[in-house]
């Protein structure tokens, strides 16, 4: 997986909206080098939460960025997305989940979507902070996750939890997992597991 705003290094977000996109041989080679996330020998992007300030910080800049790759390497691409990235960056995260992934699937499509990083944002929304927070501690919410938990079109989507992991990383991922796997069953308020 790449950040999108260290992928291409110089190509802003306004050059993808031009065609063709002139890549430089180094942008060339950075694209080339994307790492391989594994089974299948795709590549995925993960998106920034700077909105407006780094490539691929918009749905639209991703589309266009994944179209400006050559088709052989187009086709090996797919994306993974951060919840406090997308609650950065100002999407409805906390309010509207459901409509976060429709309007991703509109503009580039869910069958794209093959990864997720769960974690709540100690952020405000739309600050373009990276702030993670315990899931459902911070200000995306307890609901928002059960949504996404319970979303049969995320089903097939690897889950990582990307969390704060104070001094024990083990104890409170398995507390996190705890926490998640009960608003998968349908907890509707936050779940309080003791580390």
């Amino acid at each position: 997986m790449s950040g999108a705003r260290d992928s291409l290094g110089g190509v802003t977000p306004g050059q993808l909206h031009r065609r063709p996109v002139r890549r430089s041989r180094a942008q060339r080679a950075r694209v080339r080098g994307l790492p391989d996330s594994g089974p299948g020998g795709g590549r995925r992007i993960d998106r920034g939460d700077r909105a407006g300030t780094a490539l691929g910080s918009t749905f639209e800049e991703l589309r266009a960025l994944r179209d400006a790759l050559p088709v052989a390497l187009r086709e090996r691409v797919a994306f993974c997305l951060d919840t406090a990235h997308l609650h950065a960056a100002g999407y409805d995260v906390a309010g509207d989940v459901g409509g976060v992934w429709d309007q991703f699937d509109r503009e580039v499509g869910l069958a794209l979507l093959k990864g997720l990083h769960l974690n709540d944002s100690k952020a405000a929304p739309g600050s373009h902070l990276d702030r993670h927070q315990w899931i459902a501690d911070g200000r995306i919410g307890a609901e928002a996750f059960r949504r996404i938990m319970r979303d049969p079109r995320l089903t097939r989507v690897i889950k990582i939890i990307e969390t704060p992991k104070g001094d024990d990383a083990l104890r409170h991922d398995r507390r996190m997992l705890r926490r998640l796997r009960a608003y998968a069953r349908g907890a509707r308020r936050p779940v309080h597991v003791p580390l």
